[in-house]
């Protein structure tokens, strides 16, 4: 696609509730022809989908894609490398 930045308003993440799959679901709202890519049919990331919340791996994160979320934070998405 291109895409190498932009941002989007997250639910619940005022109020501290919001998750990197919160995040996940609002990037895939403004950009839903990315959702096949990103995500598999249950909800999880694509085997091949490599996400970095603020510059960690969220694999080295204890609770992965419900991981809390703040204002400003950083995601980046990347095709995993093995």
């Amino acid at each position: 696609m291109g895409l190498t930045e932009t941002s989007v308003r997250v639910k619940g993440i005022g109020e501290g509730t919001a998750t990197i799959r919160d995040a996940l679901h609002a990037l895939l709202e403004a950009y839903p022809e990315l959702r096949a890519e990103v995500l598999t049919d249950e909800d999880e990331l694509a085997d091949y989908v490599h996400v970095v919340h603020n510059h960690v791996d969220i694999y080295n994160e204890t609770h992965h894609l419900a991981t809390p979320v703040a204002v400003g934070d950083d995601l980046a998405l990347f095709p995993r490398v093995e």
